[in-house]
């Protein structure tokens, strides 16, 4: 059910977008309380400590070309950039570090590596010089400056018409980070003291936190700026949720996406809602715990956190349930119209609660699974569900629509 590519360059822009929330959990993960990382503020990313440090941090992906060649457009703008918020913010160098965080191992060029190196201004200098001889030639005639690429000129321009005091404080507070394998591996300090079946998980939610906060404050129309001490109470009170409680663990996302609901509304277990006459909002509901529950099943499954015989006797749990509370709600609402019987069957089935090997499940999964169910035909809402199910299948026969 995933999206098609739209195009090639598709997978490198996605990792680029997902691999700053990616960073900033990381750096909201790391030691030192009162700091504050801004996403898309200063810079990509920025850190402010409370004794005055800032870190600017540009985060690229390496999976189309590598952003640390000498020439590189991406390599040459982060600089130009730099020199920019450096002479606007007025940063010493004693209170700046500036790191170029690439997700992918890919080998810096030597100018990259040169400037990674210089920490006191006699290295800056000779540094710029040596880059600046390379792409110009010597001054004061700088024979080779046109001789750049047309793309690359105006970034290097940039850069080199800054200040000689900003681009030495540019290239002393130069760092690179080059992730050597995966770019979840630095996000270890969140999953400290737990579990390690649980670390994926906590990462995940680490991720996904850090992301649905930032596009709240942004909804907010406030500087999408968090504090390490509000991270970190949300990261002791998630993992003590494990520590303390049985919890089932979660691999599905928050829902789906567009295209992938309009899909779902396709479905079985939808028409059969349908036939209670539940609305869009109830619909939607429906699909997003549909989709959850299907991803959790398989991947808890192929995991081995759960024994498939397990999702055999909760299904067996929950058919069984449902047979019981049809039979309530027979009695009780005799005489009552089909569909308010049958939407109080499904009322009462979807708010129960069921373990699974003796976790509980979140608020998703037992809704979800009874979808699964009723997707299949196994149990139906609607008292006369099957019957329509089948004039549903005729009318689709006749037109030759292919069936839900």
């Amino acid at each position: 059910m995933a999206k098609p590519r739209k195009s090639s360059s598709v997978p490198g822009q996605a990792l680029g977008f997902s691999l700053q929330f990616t960073k900033m959990t990381e750096l909201l993960a790391r030691p030192g309380v009162g700091n504050e990382v801004e996403f898309e503020g200063l810079d990509d990313l920025s850190v402010k400590t409370l004794d005055g440090n800032l870190t600017l941090c540009q985060a690229k992906s390496a999976l189309e070309s590598n952003p640390l060649s000498d020439r590189s457009i991406a390599f040459w703008k982060c600089l130009a950039n730099w020199a920019d918020t450096v002479a606007r913010e007025n940063v010493t160098a004693d209170k700046l570090r500036l790191v170029f965080y690439v997700s992918n191992p890919v080998p810096p060029g030597p100018w990259a590596r040169s400037f990674d190196h210089a920490r006191d201004e006699a290295e800056a200098d000779a540094a710029m010089s040596q880059v600046r001889d390379a792409l110009w030639g010597p001054a004061p005639s700088f024979p080779l400056k046109n001789k750049v690429a047309k793309q690359l000129a105006p970034e290097v321009e940039r850069f080199f018409a800054a200040s000689e005091s900003v681009r030495r404080t540019v290239v002393r507070c130069f760092s690179l980070e080059i992730v050597k394998d995966d770019i979840h591996a630095d996000l270890a300090a969140v999953v400290r003291f737990v579990d390690p079946r649980r670390h994926a998980d906590v990462v995940s939610h680490a991720c996904d936190w850090t992301k649905r906060r930032v596009d709240g404050l942004i909804a907010e129309g406030k500087p999408a700026r968090i504090g390490s001490d509000e991270f970190q109470r949300e990261m002791v009170a998630y993992i003590r949720k494990f520590n303390e409680r049985a919890i089932l663990r979660t691999f599905a996302p928050a829902g789906p996406s567009q295209q992938e609901a309009e899909q779902l509304r396709l479905k079985t277990f939808v028409r059969q809602l349908e036939f209670l006459g539940l609305d869009y909002t109830d619909q939607m509901e429906a699909i997003s715990d549909f989709y959850r529950a299907a991803i959790d099943r398989t991947q808890l499954g192929d995991s081995g956190e759960v024994h498939s015989s397990s999702f055999d006797n909760l299904d067996t749990t929950l058919t069984r349930s449902w047979k019981n509370i049809s039979r309530q709600q027979e009695i009780a609402l005799k005489g009552h119209p089909d569909e308010a019987r049958g939407e109080m069957v499904y009322r009462e089935c979807v708010k129960q609660h069921v373990l699974v090997e003796n976790l509980q499940p979140l608020d998703h999964f037992i809704p979800g699974c009874y979808h699964l169910l009723a997707d299949d035909a196994k149990l139906g809402w609607h008292p006369r569900y099957e019957q329509l199910l089948k004039a549903v299948l005729t009318v689709n026969a006749a037109t030759g629509e292919a069936a839900p």
